[in-house]
């Protein structure tokens, strides 16, 4: 998540981005991770990994929301 190695996991080879982001949003060391926070994107690179982009729910309350421009 946000670059760093958190959590690993094994699935078949050429395995759906779905199913990919489904799985490893559904790991427990990643829920922890993600609560507080809101995901921002997942990024699948085929057959290799599973990217979370995290935001900090405050950072986005900081520096307002987009309708407020």
């Amino acid at each position: 998540m946000n670059g760093k190695i958190r959590e690993r996991f094994v699935v078949p080879a050429g395995t759906g981005d779905q199913i990919l982001k489904n799985r490893a949003q559904a790991l427990p060391k990643v829920q922890e991770w993600i609560v507080g926070k809101e995901v921002a994107k997942v990024v699948v690179v085929k057959d290799k990994l599973v990217n979370i982009v995290l935001r900090h729910q405050e950072s986005r309350e900081a520096r307002g929301s987009d309708t407020d421009r």
